[in-house]
């Protein structure tokens, strides 16, 4: 292991970049921080690296950073610290070598890896799904995968690891997750906003709770029916702010995004699909909405559409966030509630009628209430969760009487675990 990780240290001053099977250019460092990338010669006009950079002869430079589209999948958080303290003593571990370690195995069709180091050298870890999630120690075997690899290019402050599925048609890839001790229940926290969000209409991947609470798994939905990997870009990437500025975005910059890259009712239905997931999240107390959360999926520059919702969380039922404001905002303002501003942007910008808001409004409401019943059943089958599944019933509760705004109340009560 030490000769490899040297091997990658000496080799991470330039990197290969794929495109699926296709080499299609390299990336180096540049100067002090800095850093190109630049096509080979004869690259498909398709193979393009990222939809910021299409295929061109001159090169894309950015003189004191890795260049966005590279910064995507670099670990945060929770994995850029183990990645450290584990490789720390044989690794330097700035962004250009972290990006050598974990990029043959990100989210998104683009593959970073050393100068001449096979595309596939850092192979997923197999993993048998189903049998994980009904595992009574769930907890402890996720711990265990985390700490056997971690080289895996995928974001997030908290712990993840991409896997696998083990005997699956088309061997379906899965990110596993887990919270920690100032997160109680994130797990089921996550798998339930998830819920309220996908009986609301809202688009969301394949996701599964283990039995025990302690793990979500979320299916990737950056590969398609035949398992060929789809490109993913997060408005992150999109607006070329680097990953510490994830909470510095508007609205109305994504909506430029969605205008530069999609087309027709894709670009209508992203735009659409976005304000629901605004009022969404202002209903279910998600204030960590960030850039990275939301994204564009394609499979050539001619189908770009929005990426389905995912790391939705109810934030405000943790006391550390209960006074948190929402990450995103709409015309200057970080709104806690829908109101003119918001309605006005969604009609000016999206093309939304006050019927049609109001109808969006009615959806949310009737999601959060077919989850929140769930939640209930859940809470009472497992008591541990109980204090925070009624925390969050509370939250969604009070956010359903803020989208009667458009005149929509709930039709019943939420079930209180």
């Amino acid at each position: 292991m030490t000769d490899l990780l040297a091997k990658v240290q000496a080799n991470a001053h330039r990197l290969d970049v794929y495109v699926g099977d296709h080499r299609v250019g390299t990336l180096e460092r540049q100067g002090a921080a800095g850093s190109v990338f630049a096509y080979l010669p004869d690259v498909g006009r398709n193979d393009f690296a990222s939809l910021l950079m299409p295929v061109r002869l001159e090169s894309y430079a950015v003189p004191s950073a890795l260049i966005p589209t590279f910064q995507q999948n670099l670990p945060e958080g929770f994995l850029r610290r183990k990645i450290t303290e584990r490789f720390g003593k044989v690794l330097a571990t700035d962004d250009f070598v972290l990006l050598a370690l974990t990029g043959a195995n990100p989210i998104g069709r683009q593959r970073v890896v050393p100068s001449g180091f096979a595309r596939n050298w850092a192979g997923p870890l197999q993993v048998d799904i189903d049998a994980l999630m009904g595992d009574s120690k769930a907890g402890s075997l996720f711990a265990e995968l985390l700490d056997r690899y971690i080289g895996f290019g995928v974001s997030g402050a908290l712990p993840k690891v991409l896997v696998q599925g083990r005997a699956t048609i088309h061997d379906e890839h899965w990110i596993l997750k887990a919270g920690d001790d100032k997160l109680p229940g994130l797990a089921v926290n996550e798998f339930f906003t998830m819920r309220a969000a996908q009986c609301a209409g809202l688009p969301v991947p394949q996701f599964k709770l283990a039995e025990n609470g302690t793990l979500l798994a979320v299916k990737r939905f950056d590969h398609d029916a035949l398992g060929n990997a789809l490109g993913f870009e997060d408005f992150c990437a999109l607006l070329a702010m680097p990953p510490e500025r994830k909470y510095g975005g508007t609205m109305e910059r994504i909506f430029k995004a969605i205008d530069a890259y999609a087309d027709g009712p894709r670009r209508l239905e992203a735009k659409e699909t976005l304000v629901a997931a605004h009022l969404f999240c202002m209903a279910a107390g998600n204030t960590d909405a960030h850039l990275k959360n939301f994204g564009l999926v394609y499979a050539d520059a001619s189908d770009v559409r929005l990426a389905p919702m995912f790391d939705m969380v109810t934030t405000k039922v943790y006391p550390q966030y209960k006074n948190d404001i929402p990450a995103i905002s709409v015309a200057g303002k970080k709104l806690q509630a829908p109101d003119k501003t918001f309605v006005r942007f969604a009609q000016e910008r999206a093309g939304l009628t006050q019927a049609r808001l109001r109808e969006m409004a009615q959806r949310v409401a009737a999601g959060l209430e077919e989850a929140s019943a769930e939640m209930a059943v859940h809470s009472r089958a497992h008591p541990a969760f109980k204090p925070i599944g009624a925390g969050m019933a509370r939250e969604w509760a009070a956010g359903i009487k803020l989208l009667s705004y458009f005149d929509a109340p709930p039709k019943r009560a939420l079930s209180a675990p």
